[in-house]
């Protein structure tokens, strides 16, 4: 029988307990602040960088094993990172890029991973992500770089070629479109703001629904939203998540789309993440100019390891010449990966490591 006692004095004595354990917690995260703060001051010594993806990658791994009932697993993580995110914080000097504005898919997919905390700067195009990071010791960027419905996002595997940055993870993030308002009585509205792209997802939707009103086609979902916010007449279709940026009520949750979507992002740093045993790598490399070497260097991969994207580039300066992009499951530390990269190395004219990180998972 439980000890607890029925009816009102059963809640009483519930959220006593649980106030109890408020405050055994909150000593908890202080003490675990206080120690990041340690690691920090020790990174900045060493010359360690504070942002390290094998071991945030690690607490997310073993506190969900963690939990015997799976109900509580989505939750303990979105809680975990919130407190890795404030942890980190503390440590000072993360600066993190990302292709805005605020309120865009990558800023979404940038809080979801990295948690609220995090310092966090946008920028105007891909390049100038680049172009941030590259200028900062401590910096990571967060760019697009492929997306199920419509490929690879070819500029961002043309700045991969030029830049000396490495790939230290990847985001995984399924496209939900919301409509988003300033009020419930869509008899007052004259427009909707939207991308080109989120008008052809949610045509047949809008066409049943809202099929008298004006079309206005912008350059992002996030300025759609912040149009919207500086006209009454307007709707925007969007992310949900923009509705408290700018302002707005989200007035249908989730718009039922043609197609499902989801964009790859990948996280942009200057070293390259440690192993953690659940790892892809990313790399590019040229040939020469002569039948059969794209086959011959393929090869290297004959021995058990799995592919997950090719894709060819032409090289600027060096007209009708190519540059090939391989993901593949592994880490180049690896004993068989670095197998696989000297067989490779024998067959190309360039090779060049991008970066091995943990495998993402939609967020």
């Amino acid at each position: 029988m439980s000890s607890v006692p029925e009816g009102t004095d059963a809640l009483k004595a519930i959220r006593e307990r649980i106030d109890r354990l408020d405050q055994e917690l909150i000593a908890l995260l202080v003490k675990r602040m206080k120690l990041s703060k340690e690691i920090g001051q020790l990174k900045g010594r060493l010359g360690g960088s504070v942002y390290d993806p094998a071991r945030e990658h690690s607490i997310m791994e073993v506190a969900t094993k963690a939990v015997t009932d799976p109900c509580f697993a989505p939750g303990l993580r979105e809680i975990l990172r919130e407190v890795i995110s404030a942890c980190r914080k503390v440590q000072n000097g993360l600066k993190v890029y990302y292709l805005g504005p605020e309120g865009s898919y990558c800023h979404q997919a940038l809080m979801r991973f990295m948690g609220r905390s995090v310092a966090a700067e946008p920028a105007q195009d891909i390049e100038e992500v680049f172009s941030l990071t590259e200028a900062c010791p401590n910096g990571i960027g967060l760019v697009p770089i492929e997306n199920s419905l419509e490929g690879p996002l070819t500029q961002t595997y043309d700045l991969l070629m030029e830049s000396h940055l490495l790939i230290q993870g990847e985001i995984y993030l399924p496209i939900r479109l919301s409509l988003l308002g300033h009020t419930q009585d869509l008899t007052k509205a004259k427009r909707i703001v939207s991308h080109p792209y989120a008008f052809a997802q949610v045509r047949d939707w809008l066409r049943k629904n809202l099929g008298h009103l004006e079309l206005m086609e912008v350059s992002s979902t996030s300025r759609a939203a912040y149009l919207a916010s500086k006209d009454k007449n307007a709707l925007a279709i969007g992310p949900s998540e923009a509705a408290s940026i700018y302002g707005l009520r989200v007035l249908k949750e989730i718009i039922p789309m043609r197609e499902k979507g989801i964009t790859r992002f990948v996280l942009l740093g200057h070293t390259l993440a440690k192993d953690t045993g659940q790892d892809k790598t990313s790399i590019c490399f040229t040939l020469s100019h002569r039948p059969g070497t794209l086959h011959q260097a393929l090869g290297a991969f004959s021995d058990g390891i799995n592919l997950c994207l090719i894709l060819s580039r032409p090289i600027k300066a060096r007209p009708w010449e190519y540059a090939f992009f391989v993901d593949f499951e592994g880490h180049a530390q690896d004993p068989r990966v670095q197998v696989c990269l000297r067989k490779l190395q024998e067959s190309t004219l360039t090779l060049r490591i991008l970066g091995s990180y943990p495998k993402g998972a939609s967020c």
